[in-house]
């Protein structure tokens, strides 16, 4: 017993010396020099916590026993290492249910307990643990949080949480999270993936990192990005802020031009194969013809004349200056705007000029909804999604003969710039691979189109 002790207590010891202990805080430039608020994810772990933009963020893989003085401050557990028993306390800032779970040092669950507090300093009983290095888990809709705690002594029984109840005289004592600058402990392990959501009025800004050290995010707030934005059929889409550019994260699915003319849906596999490559043969459909309520999902797919708004001139430009299919105050990206937004995920220029599949991880970045999806390396990126572009896998129609091909592994979109009188270029993303692929295409085939704010 007294071996195992000792070497519980070596890991103990390592675990406090190899601690992680960074301290993140924000600031801001541009149109906003105010953050007002940060969004906080652990994209290895899934955590996540919002935090007032005056706070600092304290990434720490081991939360040490504070002062009890200061007990109010966080979350903390005492005495540890635990005799028969500890005691968990943490302040609940709103009413609603918590949970709190206990894991041991191989991530196996011990223990769990749901309950539904009041706001104020509450406190539980844990005990029943056998001796070993262990993790308590909180989470409720504010925060989610976790202490390492060891036992040096204990028997093999059945561990459990027990409420004891709230501690009535600090009840309103607990600064609330937006009336100080607040220390915020967030359980973090070295190597792992951060995003930061910066708010401020109506500006966004998103810092995707690994932390190695204490720093301040800046936050650059320049483009004014609505939450949605309506099409000509009444079709609402979600937007999403990348670098400084404002996208529409799901596919166009309209079936009108902004002036309410109607553009031709062409369901024949043969009429289909009959469209030139022009900038005059405008034509959509749905993929399978909507056979399975793809429209719903993966929107529809155009023709470069369609997308283009037909007679449309090819643009190089930045911005593009082609409206097209896209609602008003919104318009077609040209390629060098496709560039601007692989650049803003970590793309060099001389990796967004090339040709093919360029870039490192660009394109699980850009892609979402991992459940559309097939395997592959493409969704099992640990970055896959993190942009918030969620590019689909809608598939194509083929300009050939008419069909339909690759729905779920494979994703197109359309851009204003011609590759030659025949091709435009495109971008595509494959559940195989987890960059981005830059080539043109016909501009009788048809792929996805997604606009960009003017």
């Amino acid at each position: 017993m007294k071996i195992f002790t000792i070497i519980i207590a070596i890991i103990l010891a390592s675990f406090i010396i190899q601690a992680q202990d960074y301290q993140i805080s924000f600031t801001a430039s541009g149109a906003s020099t105010t953050v007002d608020s940060v969004q906080v994810k652990n994209l290895d772990q899934q955590t996540e916590l919002t935090l007032n933009g005056s706070d600092i963020l304290h990434l720490t893989d081991i939360v040490s026993i504070p002062d009890i003085n200061n007990i109010l401050n966080g979350v903390s557990v005492y005495p540890n290492p635990m005799t028969e028993s500890s005691n968990l306390r943490f302040y609940q800032r709103k009413p609603g249910k918590t949970k709190i779970e206990i894991y041991n040092i191989s991530g196996k669950l011990l223990s769990a307990e749901q309950i539904y507090l009041e706001n104020g300093t509450h406190e539980f009983t844990v005990s029943g643990l056998p001796a070993g290095l262990f993790t308590i888990k909180i989470t409720n809709k504010e925060f989610t949080d976790a202490v390492k705690l060891s036992n040096l002594n204990g028997k093999k029984e059945n561990a459990s949480i027990v409420y004891s109840g709230i501690i009535e005289d600090e009840k309103e004592t607990q600064p609330k999270l937006k009336s100080t600058r607040s220390l915020v402990d967030m359980q973090y392990n070295d190597g792992e993936l951060i995003r930061l959501i910066g708010y401020s009025s109506q500006y966004v800004d998103i810092s995707t990192f690994v932390p190695t050290q204490t720093e301040t995010v800046e936050f650059v707030f320049i483009v004014n990005c609505p939450g949605t934005v309506t099409d000509y059929d009444g079709n609402i889409y979600d937007v999403v802020q990348i670098g400084n550019q404002c996208w529409i994260s799901e596919n166009l699915k309209v079936t009108h031009y902004p002036n309410g003319t109607a553009i031709p849906l062409v369901t024949n596999n043969t009429d289909w194969a009959n469209l030139d490559d022009n900038n005059t043969d405008d034509a959509y459909c749905y993929y399978n013809n909507n056979s399975g309520s793809e429209a719903d999902i993966y929107g529809a797919l155009y023709t470069w004349a369609a997308a283009m708004g037909d007679n449309a001139i090819s643009s190089s430009s930045n911005p593009s200056g082609v409206q097209g299919v896209c609602p008003t105050g919104w318009h077609l990206p040209s390629d060098d705007e496709w560039k601007e937004l692989e650049m803003a995920l970590g793309m060099s220029q001389a990796e967004a000029d090339a040709i093919g599949y360029h870039g490192t991880n660009e394109g699980s970045k850009l892609a979402g909804n991992s459940s559309l999806w097939a395997s592959g390396t493409l969704t099992s990126n640990a970055e896959f999604g993190t942009s918030g572009f969620t590019g689909l896998p809608g598939g194509y129609r083929n300009y050939d003969d008419g069909s339909f091909y690759i729905l779920c592994y494979y994703g197109y979109f359309r851009s204003a710039t011609e590759g030659n009188s025949s091709n435009a270029w495109i971008r595509k993303l494959a559940n195989h691979n987890t960059e981005v692929s830059r080539y043109d295409n016909s501009k009788s085939g048809g792929f996805s189109v997604r606009c960009l704010q003017d």
